[in-house]
């Protein structure tokens, strides 16, 4: 079921669309977790699609909802790529903005391992 959600608003792109589904705690808890087959997240998913002008300005709000709702962003997928890898090709504001929230939670990731410590 949510990974029909997924793929449907992968499609649409429709920032109200994504307001909704992201309203939904479930869908939002879901998300944090998922990655596909490829280990793709949902950051990877919006950047692997072709992507026109116009959809580069959602996808750019897209991912500062994305990253409003916690939703990780420091993830690799089966090729060694971060979701800034390919943001690279597509926008540059979106590449910093990735850059910049995986740098967030690896210092994170790393505060909470030296907390364990």
């Amino acid at each position: 079921m949510n990974e029909k959600r997924v793929k449907s608003l992968l499609k649409s792109l429709d920032i109200n669309d994504w307001k909704s589904e992201l309203s939904d705690e479930m869908f939002v808890v879901f998300l944090r977790k998922y990655v596909d087959k490829d280990f793709n997240n949902i950051y990877h998913l919006l950047l692997k699609q072709k992507l026109s002008n116009e959809q580069i300005y959602l996808v750019n709000s897209i991912v500062k909802l994305l990253i409003e709702k916690e939703i990780p962003v420091l993830c690799m997928n089966n090729k060694n790529q971060l979701p800034s890898d390919l943001a690279k090709e597509k926008s540059v504001f979106i590449e910093n903005m990735l850059k910049e929230q995986i740098n967030i939670e690896y210092q994170m990731q790393m505060s909470e391992n030296d907390y364990n410590y």
